[in-house]
């Protein structure tokens, strides 16, 4: 079990760029936080003037293990 925290940036297109941990639990799900967090997809936002990038997003990643193990 364990908690990641991660920092990211979204695109005008959506994709989300320059991933990286800002607290982990255990490093041994850092790499998987980051490879999926890499594949999300955002719709893009719309500002005044049309689309707009977002930067500074976190997001809190738990790691549980299934009841019974």
């Amino acid at each position: 079990e364990g908690q990641v925290v991660v920092i990211y940036d979204v695109t005008y297109g959506g994709a989300v760029v320059n991933a990286r941990i800002l607290s982990s639990t255990d490093d041994c799900f850092n790499k998987a936080v980051l490879r999926a967090v890499s594949k999300w997809k955002y719709s893009p936002g719309l500002g005044d003037s049309g689309a707009i990038r977002a930067t500074g997003l976190q997001q809190v990643i738990s790691f549980e293990q299934p009841d019974g193990e």
